[in-house]
């Protein structure tokens, strides 16, 4: 039985012949698991639903395999992302002998030096929209400046350029006078598409007042998985269609809560 990990003992050297390093990525409907296993020439790549006891079976499988190519696994180093999940996994996980490291500081002190940075920058054009930006409570600075690097800096006419820019608006599928959306178009941006879906989850969790939120939970409730994913795109097109009149005329979303930087 593994026995429960020590937080307070000091470090030990890394030995790549004996070390098993997970990196997990975690959002609302998966977790997905990059691993390096010693003696396996490959990098696993396991997709998992949210699920503890899958995880550790996971790392169990992958401990046969090194196991298999004669490696013996000492320590277990698994690294994500501190976010929804927060720090009861790393808990779990070390009462089970696995060395978990949550990347929370790091991140912490990124933003402050960005943030330190755009303090010191001029008081117009994309540092001041990023500025504003970060002032939402959810966003983050590193959001709030993928954004305005990627779309919100840009001169777009009206919302609906802001939205196909994104790749955020459905593709038509026309047979004769019916007309209906067949899903998200692949075209436009997909970092933007991507990180404004995680910002909607995000927006129901921080900013829970705000009148998109009260939209999405008003026609969610009770909905199965297909159609909360399609209200999390739609929630996720609106959304930056507000971020872009906050950026560019200073309107604030209703029900938004602003923090100081």
């Amino acid at each position: 039985m593994a026995k429960p990990l020590d937080s307070t003992q000091p470090p030990v050297a890394f030995d790549h012949e004996s070390t098993l390093v997970a990196v997990i990525e975690m959002s609302q409907s998966s977790w997905l698991v990059a691993a390096v296993v010693p003696g396996v020439e490959r990098w696993p790549l396991q997709k998992l639903m949210p699920d503890q006891d899958a995880l550790l079976r996971l790392f169990g499988r992958w401990t046969s395999e090194a196991a298999h190519a004669g490696r013996t696994i000492a320590r277990l180093l698994v690294a994500y992302e501190a976010g929804r999940d927060g720090f009861w996994l790393a808990r779990w996980l070390g009462v089970r002998g696995v060395e978990c490291h949550v990347i929370q500081e790091q991140i912490a002190a990124l933003e402050a030096a960005r943030l330190d940075r755009l303090a010191q920058a001029p008081k117009e054009g994309t540092d001041a929209m990023v500025h504003l930006l970060a002032r939402v409570r959810g966003v983050g600075v590193e959001t709030a400046a993928m954004l305005v690097r990627e779309v919100l800096g840009r001169n777009l006419r009206d919302r609906r350029a802001v939205a196909r820019y994104a790749g955020l608006t459905g593709t038509p599928d026309e047979s004769g006078s019916r007309r209906r959306e067949k899903g998200l178009s692949k075209a436009g941006n997909a970092r933007v598409r991507r990180g404004m879906i995680q910002l909607a989850w995000r927006w129901l969790l921080f900013q829970k007042d705000s009148t998109l939120a009260a939209w999405c939970r008003g026609r969610t409730t009770g909905a199965k998985g297909g159609v909360r994913k399609t209200l999390i795109v739609a929630l996720a097109r609106k959304l930056l269609v507000d971020l872009w009149r906050l950026a560019t005329t200073g309107q604030t979303p209703e029900g938004v809560t602003m923090q100081a930087i």
